[in-house]
């Protein structure tokens, strides 16, 4: 069982638990005016066919936490019986997640717009814009500038480009390795840091999003104003910038250990992942402190009044073609942003997503290609297993025997798949150097191979035995 994909797994499911909880939790709540996502005045929230959708709406949102708790526990019991399973039940659990939280949220709001037609509690005069024009003339004293993000991605660009180019850096930390190994790590190094220049673009994107959103008039009191959308901005662009911090503490934390060890254990990897797991938390805690205090300031509001633009979202989503905004905040979760349905472009990127999510979903229903196929040309030996394969000639073999297991090293993957008990493609022991495996089934013995470079590791399957691969490859 791959223990580092447990442990990843583990904390993607505690994030989306932590996230999707903190959500839920608000949309039965009267709250900024509104509930269930419509605005309706407090003294009507006794009205009996209210208090029927919240009870409708509690119903469901309680089958969605049921289905988080027991799909967390779920697929991470699957991992330790079959990655093959994991990966089909991960999936259908996360598409079920989602479908049906946007079910909930697109039909409670379609709900309570035709009880609000019904009773006639549509008031069009509210859903004038307004402006106060104070607050607008100080939005930029609300944020930090999101070129605090700059450093971090001038860094990892300079390391990705020092790594592409074989510049001072990626010299110094690999100076006295081989030209095998060297190459695989230079690999990793670039990929490692080009998974930081993602994550530090995400912050930055964020960053900008949430503050740059548009001014909220709470009410006719400017300071209050002024304030309740200062901690949200500020709040949201500190909370991004603490997050990025940290995932440039654990990026330097791997180069510190590459330039100690020219190596990556498990325990540094680990290490990296929590790591990242902490720069997520650290956002969703700042964002939850911001909705907080910006409550707090709003309860010492006279006259509180809230823009009641519940027209634009009655079929459940945000539709409003006057606004040239593509996101907006959600109106079931602020922290969140969701498109404007009435924009082409907003179209056409929920398009583009809903194909990468259904392709994805079909992909993980197809098998890798896990056989593994092995023929012989005169002296030539080849062993391929779907992209990857290991071509010599038994002239170049140094040596072939059947051994219990691999040896007992630190190893990590380079080019290949590994998933449980399959391990296909290219990687790297610390002591033992490279290695090509093909080890598509627990069956043990494995053939060994030594090359003169690499170690070859074969398995023997239900259609294939190892002591048959031993004796294609000594010829006899």
């Amino acid at each position: 069982m791959n223990i580092l994909l447990f442990v990843i797994i583990g904390i993607s499911n505690l994030i989306m638990c932590l996230v999707f909880w903190f959500t839920l939790k608000k949309i039965l709540d009267y709250k900024n005016g509104m509930v269930l996502g419509m605005h309706v005045d407090k003294d009507k929230m006794e009205d009996p066919d209210i208090l029927r959708l919240i009870e409708k709406y509690g119903k469901k949102l309680g089958i969605l936490k049921l289905i988080l708790l027991v799909g967390s526990i779920l697929t991470l019991a699957v991992i330790w019986l079959n990655v093959d399973i994991f990966i089909v039940v991960y999936m259908v659990w996360l598409i079920l997640v989602i479908g049906y939280y946007q079910y909930i949220s697109v039909f409670c709001m379609r709900d309570m717009y035709s009880l609000k037609e019904d009773r006639g509690w549509i008031n069009k005069e509210s859903n004038l814009i307004k402006i106060d024009t104070r607050v607008s003339s100080m939005d930029d004293k609300m944020k930090l500038s999101p070129l605090v993000h700059l450093p971090f991605l001038f860094v990892y660009g300079y390391l990705i480009i020092d790594g592409i180019i074989e510049g001072p850096v990626l010299k110094s930390i690999f100076r006295g390795v081989d030209q095998s190994a060297y190459m695989d790590l230079k690999f990793m190094l670039i990929i490692i840091f080009a998974i930081s220049v993602f994550i530090s673009l995400s912050y930055l994107l964020v960053h900008i999003i949430y503050g740059d959103r548009k001014n909220q008039v709470y009410c006719e009191d400017s300071p209050i104003n002024y304030m309740a959308n200062r901690v949200d901005k500020l709040y949201w662009s500190r909370a991004s910038l603490l997050a990025d911090l940290l995932v440039f503490i654990t990026s330097m934390y791997i180069l510190y250990r590459l330039i100690g060890n020219a190596w990556l254990y498990d325990v540094d990897m680990a290490i990296y992942v929590v790591g990242l797991f902490l720069s997520s938390m650290t956002c969703i805690f700042v964002a939850k402190i911001a909705n907080t205090k910006r409550d707090d300031i709003l309860s010492y509001a006279k006259n509180i009044e809230y823009m009641d633009d519940d027209y634009y979202w009655r079929k459940g989503w945000y539709s409003n073609p006057n606004d040239k905004r593509i996101f907006v905040p959600s109106r079931l979760n602020s922290m969140n942003q969701e498109f404007n349905m009435a924009k082409k472009s907003a179209k056409i990127i929920n398009l583009l997503l809903a194909i990468l999510i259904l392709g994805t979903f079909f992909i993980c229903f197809l098998q890798p290609n896990k056989d593994v196929e092995i023929t012989s040309k005169g002296d030539r030996i080849k062993v391929s297993s779907g992209f990857y394969k290991t071509e010599f000639k038994r002239s170049d073999v140094l040596g072939l025997d059947l051994v219990d297991d691999m040896e007992d090293d630190s190893y990590i993957r380079t080019n290949g798949i590994s998933m449980g008990e399959i391990k296909i493609g290219r990687f790297r022991g610390k002591r033992i150097g490279g290695l090509d495996l093909y080890v598509n089934s627990p069956n043990r013995p494995l053939v060994r191979i030594k090359l003169k470079h690499r170690l070859v590791y074969i398995s023997g399957d239900k259609d294939l035995k190892a002591e048959d691969v031993y004796k294609l490859v000594k010829g006899k």
